[in-house]
């Protein structure tokens, strides 16, 4: 599947999407691989769009401060000493 939407391919130029069919039986599924490679699921059945929404807003923030602890400017002067 390609980003048809020339205002999406703006706001996340690396932005990568893609579907598969699985089977008109299987449950709803969500697959989201983090561009650090981590994947996660979750069902999508039982959650509207927002509740869907916050579940990866959630890993979004968790990831990102993953990101910050590692990659911190105090951590660097802390080496200093």
């Amino acid at each position: 599947m390609h980003m048809t939407s020339e205002r999406t391919k703006k706001r996340y130029p690396s932005l990568q999407a893609s579907w598969e069919l699985l089977g008109y039986d299987a449950a709803a599924s969500i697959d989201v691989e983090m561009v650090d490679g981590r994947k996660k699921r979750f069902l999508a059945e039982h959650y509207s769009y927002r509740e869907m929404q916050d579940i990866v807003d959630t890993w979004q923030f968790e990831n990102h401060l993953e990101y910050m602890k590692e990659h911190s400017l105090e951590k660097l002067g802390e080496e200093d000493e």
